[in-house]
């Protein structure tokens, strides 16, 4: 009888013991970071014309994909810019949402080239051509109805995600060191509550901040996704 009880009391003890190692372990091990997942120009499904390599490409982005959404230490997923295949056409954004949509995680995106400033004409000797202001403001109109405002803003951990487009109107890329100096000018930059078009002061909520751009320059002839850190 007493070997008994002893037992089930030792089982009961070990077990509170357990419980309690659980608990210390979880708060030692808990999250520390913010994981951002930058995905950019994935042109989907492919603006490869052999069907070979077009084939190849777009199982490779569906399988990525797969990957990403069985991280589960994600806290969002950026899109930066072009996410359609040329030139942004209505059945281009069917087929990209049929990417865009699989990613499970929370996600943002900003607007490239591909999405604004190409006309949906056939493209001469390979090469698109520039879209007119009109297919301009038709293009950047789908855009939103399919992906949202051309510039966010978004808390993410102790950083404010600025989410910044490519030029829609004759402005130039962003300024990040006009952000970061205190002033958020329209429609470039957008701050919580303004409008597009009205320069909004910045406050200390803009310090430190992270800003997620498309194509920015980093030399002659070259060009590279961009996400830009400040404050740390």
């Amino acid at each position: 009888m007493f070997g008994k009880k002893f037992t089930r009391v030792a089982a009961a003890v070990l077990l509170t013991a357990a419980m309690g190692s659980v608990g210390f372990v979880q708060q030692v091990f808990a999250k520390e970071y913010d994981r951002v997942v930058v995905l950019s120009d994935v042109h989907y499904v492919s603006k490869d014309r052999d069907k070979a390599a077009r084939a190849q490409k777009i199982t490779m982005k569906q399988n990525a994909v797969k990957d990403i959404n069985g991280w589960n230490d994600v806290d969002l997923c950026v899109f930066t810019g072009d996410i359609t295949e040329l030139a942004a056409s209505k059945e281009e954004y069917r087929l990209a949402h049929q990417l865009t949509d699989k990613v499970t995680h929370p996600k943002i995106f900003l607007a490239g080239n591909h999405e604004v400033v190409y006309s949906e004409v056939p493209a001469v000797k390979g090469k698109l051509q520039p879209a007119n202001p009109v297919e301009r403001i038709e293009h950047i109109q789908r855009y939103v109805e399919n992906y949202g405002p051309l510039y966010q803003a978004k808390d993410l951990g102790s950083y404010l995600l600025l989410t910044l487009s490519p030029r829609c109107g004759g402005r130039p890329y962003p300024d990040h060191e006009t952000v970061r100096r205190g002033t958020v000018e329209g429609p470039a930059h957008v701050a919580p509550g303004g409008a597009e078009g009205q320069p909004q002061p910045a406050d200390h909520h803009f310090l430190p901040y992270a800003a997620a751009g498309h194509h920015r320059p980093v030399g002659p002839g070259k060009q590279r996704p961009q996400l830009h850190l400040s404050g740390r």
